[in-house]
């Protein structure tokens, strides 16, 4: 750990970190499009669970 900031300095180094982590979201993002296309409004399986907890939430006849 440090190994940038102990060669190039501390600028350097916070600068590169950030510039990876920027690139490596826009990679995942690039790589792995589904999540960004998730709609809780239309996902079977959100679907799903949100009549699940209505259901239980109903109140049942006595």
């Amino acid at each position: 750990m440090g190994g940038v900031a102990a060669w190039k300095g501390v600028r350097t180094s916070v600068w590169s970190g950030g510039l990876l982590c920027v690139g490596a979201v826009g990679l995942l993002a690039l790589c792995l499009p589904k999540p960004m296309t998730y709609d809780v409004r239309t996902n079977e399986h959100a679907l799903r669970q949100r009549e699940q907890r209505a259901a239980a939430a109903a109140p049942t006849p006595a």
